[in-house]
């Protein structure tokens, strides 16, 4: 004699909030369950961590003669730098200069960061 396990009925096998846990699984594309029951902590991602953006800096290029770019006149923006190599025909580069910093902050793991060099006219 072979003995069977009673079938759930759909409605007792939905999560706490009512939605059936495979077919919200089945509509994510992935294998896991959407119960409530994995919700855990959210970690908010704090910006005040990382360094302002670098000053950018764009220099015409002069014609290289072994396919080493070497910089020309400096120029205040990149539409200036876009027109000025268009004359020209020629190129333009971006520059933008970091400073290395050492954050020891955690014990026994310093953290090499990196900060933006304003530019000095």
């Amino acid at each position: 004699m072979v003995t069977t396990a009673p079938e759930i009925p759909v409605k007792d096998r939905a999560g706490a909030d009512g939605r059936n846990p495979t077919k919200l699984a089945e509509k994510n594309g992935s294998a896991e369950l959407g119960s409530s029951a994995r919700r855990g902590k959210r970690r908010r991602i704090t910006r005040s961590s990382e360094s302002p953006s670098p000053v950018q800096r764009f220099f015409l290029t002069r014609n290289g003669s072994n396919g080493i770019p070497e910089l020309d006149r400096e120029v205040d923006d990149e539409n200036t730098a876009m027109v000025e190599a268009l004359k020209i025909g020629g190129t333009y580069i971006i520059l933008s200069e970091w400073r290395s910093i050492v954050d020891n902050a955690t014990k026994g793991r310093p953290l090499i960061t990196k900060e933006a060099v304003s530019k000095d006219k």
